[in-house]
């Protein structure tokens, strides 16, 4: 298991010699306790902090010491196809705050990386918001512009015939 470890830490290392302070972090949406959340597989953080520590005793000692909560802070699950493995996959909150107490470089680096990640995530969901609005108040618009013109209920000006016009041609009827 070391060996992997280690040969995934030289893959890992020359990488960063392509792209200098590069961060690789597979995050994914998974089910933590009721919801759907962030996350990150334990494994990857543990190879990106860059700790000389076997992986289950790093992880068994992060969760006592800092007080972390299954089916709140992460899920474990077994691995029955490798050797009952198990792994484990953190919330965000709880990989950037295992990174800072990680005190190294790399540790500072990957909790900046996953609070930058947040803000971008909640930035993006805002403007999806925004947008699916906007759809729907477009297509209201459409389809009331289309049911007056359709209908022609209302007096329209003797410039709207263009208009109706343009509306047809673009197919907005």
């Amino acid at each position: 298991m070391q060996a992997i470890v280690k040969a995934e830490r030289t893959a890992s290392k020359n990488m960063n010699t392509v792209t200098e302070n590069a961060i690789s972090l597979n995050i994914a949406k998974s089910e933590i306790g009721n919801e759907v959340v962030e996350s990150i597989n334990a494994r990857d953080l543990h190879i990106q902090l860059w700790s000389k520590r076997q992986f289950t005793n790093w992880i068994s000692e992060r969760i006592s010491k800092y007080g972390f909560t299954e089916w709140e802070d992460f899920n474990k699950f077994v691995k029955p196809q490798q050797n009952n493995k198990i792994d484990y996959i953190l919330t965000l909150d709880t990989a950037k705050e295992i990174a800072m107490v990680e005190n190294n470089e790399a540790g500072r680096k990957i909790r900046k990386y996953l609070i930058e990640v947040e803000k971008r995530y909640r930035n993006l969901h805002i403007n999806t918001q925004k947008i699916s609005h906007l759809y729907n108040v477009m297509n209201q618009e459409n389809l009331t512009v289309n049911t007056l013109i359709r209908e022609q209920t209302v007096c329209l000006p003797k410039w709207s015939t263009h208009i109706k016009k343009l509306f047809l041609e673009w197919n907005l009827s």
